[in-house]
């Protein structure tokens, strides 16, 4: 089975403009098991997605310097043991891009 993480960190508009993406991925691969790494903020929205099987939150400006700095390696952990057969960041920023590769264990694809 194909585990697929999509990065879509925030910009509601552009969360939105990426979901007809993840809808074709689910049509096209339904058997996929596809989640999404996205702002606490929208995790609601896209926990209303079909085909979206969990929504991890993350919150980067909570966390720089803070003592939530843990919970985010903690969550790193996490993504990067789901073993994601492939990541798809549709960002295009510093920060997805990171994240991307350290989530994904196999093709990152995205911008440039």
């Amino acid at each position: 089975m194909d585990k697929i993480l999509i990065v879509r960190l925030s910009a509601l508009g552009d969360i939105i403009h990426a979901i007809p993406a993840q809808q074709l991925l689910h049509a096209h691969l339904p058997d996929s098991q596809i989640d999404w790494l996205s702002e606490p903020r929208y995790v609601p929205l896209l926990q209303c997605v079909p085909g979206v099987r969990k929504v991890w939150a993350i919150d980067l400006g909570k966390w720089a310097g803070s003592s939530e700095t843990p919970h985010l390696f903690d969550l790193l952990k996490s993504l990067r043991r789901e073993g994601f057969t492939a990541v798809i960041d549709f960002q295009g920023l510093l920060k997805s891009a990171l994240l991307a590769r350290i989530a994904g264990r196999g093709r990152v694809t995205g911008f440039r």
